[in-house]
Formats: C-alpha cells, structure tokens, sequence
C-alpha cells in the first residue's frame, strides 16, 4: 500500500463515518474509556514497581515509563475510536506511514537516542570517568538518552552524540 492508497482509504473511511449519538452508544464510550484508563493506570504502575526494582539508570526508567504510557495511550485511543465505530485498520495504515516518514527524517536523533540506550544499559562508564571518544576525550559529566556531556581537562563542557561514542573503540 503505497501512500496515496492510504491517505485515501483514511478519506473514504472518514467520508462514509455517520456518528450517531444514541445513549447507549455514549454509555458504551464512557465505559470503555474508563476501563482503557484504568488498564493504563494499572500497566503503568506494575511496569514501574518492575522498573523501580531492576537496576537500570533512572534516565532509562523513565524513558521507558513514559514510552509505554504513549504506546498505551495511543491503543486506548483507537479501542474508543473503535467502540465509536471508526474503523481504525485505515487510520493506523496512515500513521505508519507517517510514522516511517518521520523515523527517516529523524534518522540521525534515532541513533544517538539509541547509543544512549546501549550507553545506559552497557554502562561502560560512569560519570566521573574520563573516557576518549573519537577526537574528544574528557570527564563524563552526565550521560543522556542523546547526549553524553563531558568535561575536558581545561574545564569546557562539551556534549557528545551518543552515536559517536557508541560506535567509538
């Protein structure tokens, strides 16, 4: 399904919607929303007492916690776009559409987002080390899920791509 496919099935999809607004379809809503956030609520509190016991950084717990909060979110949303009567198989052929569109654009912030993962995981250095990464070498000062921020021997702060200190030997 090419591009123009799926922004005309979404089209079509949204032309042939009549929402009729009858109580029990409101009834059926308001429940199913209540019960998608509850879920939320209740995933997201196990999945960060889980978290809160492994020994991940906090930097990565909470990029994770609020991760799956969207993820969660989004599939809440389209289960009461559903319970509405959309028909969402269209709509979620848009946004993966979208979704590749955008991930090669930020192609570049993608990979250092996912050095700082390795990085965070890995840990093969804390702050406090001095380590040397291509042409730049210094204290680390913090590591970030983008950046890691390091303290050169004449105290400037310099700040790093993640991709490049990963992929560094």
């Amino acid at each position: 399904m090419d591009v123009t496919q799926a922004v005309s099935n979404v089209g079509a999809s949204f032309a042939s919607f009549s929402l009729v607004l009858s109580l029990p379809t409101i009834l059926r809503v308001i429940f199913t929303a209540l019960v998608c956030v509850i879920a939320v609520k209740v995933i997201g509190n196990v999945v960060g007492k889980v978290l809160g016991k492994s020994k991940l950084e906090g930097t990565l717990q909470g990029f994770l916690k609020t991760g799956l909060r969207v993820i969660l979110y989004f599939v809440a949303g389209l289960v009461i776009l559903s319970s509405l009567g959309v028909d969402v198989t269209s709509l979620i052929a848009l946004l993966s559409v979208a979704g590749l569109a955008v991930s090669l654009a930020l192609q570049n912030t993608l990979s250092n987002l996912a050095g700082g993962i390795q990085l965070l995981v890995t840990k093969p250095f804390v702050a406090g080390n001095y380590v040397e990464a291509g042409a730049n070498s210094g204290t680390v000062h913090e590591v970030g899920l983008a950046y890691t921020t390091l303290v050169t021997p004449d105290n400037k702060v310099i700040y790093v791509p993640n991709s490049d200190i990963a992929a560094a030997r």
